[in-house]
């Protein structure tokens, strides 16, 4: 897969929102709101990892997407 066409920055895990795609476990995922579970003893889930409680960021994935306007981040 080619990867020349993304942005890739690293966030809070509050900050992951559904239709973001991240990278976890090596792979690149789309969230959803099903894997996305706020609150309880970890604070925010997303896939099963709470990313230490918030400690460790998140690498979430953008894509530039080029239109008949200009170039758009997804």
């Amino acid at each position: 897969m080619s990867m020349e066409n993304t942005i890739t920055d690293n966030v809070h895990i509050s900050e992951i929102v559904h239709g973001d795609t991240i990278e976890h476990g090596g792979e690149l995922k789309t969230v959803s709101n099903k894997w996305i579970k706020v609150g309880g003893f970890c604070g925010t889930i997303i896939f099963g990892d709470s990313y230490n409680s918030g400690r460790k960021l998140v690498k979430r994935v953008r894509f530039v997407v080029p239109t008949n306007k200009g170039n758009v981040i997804r």
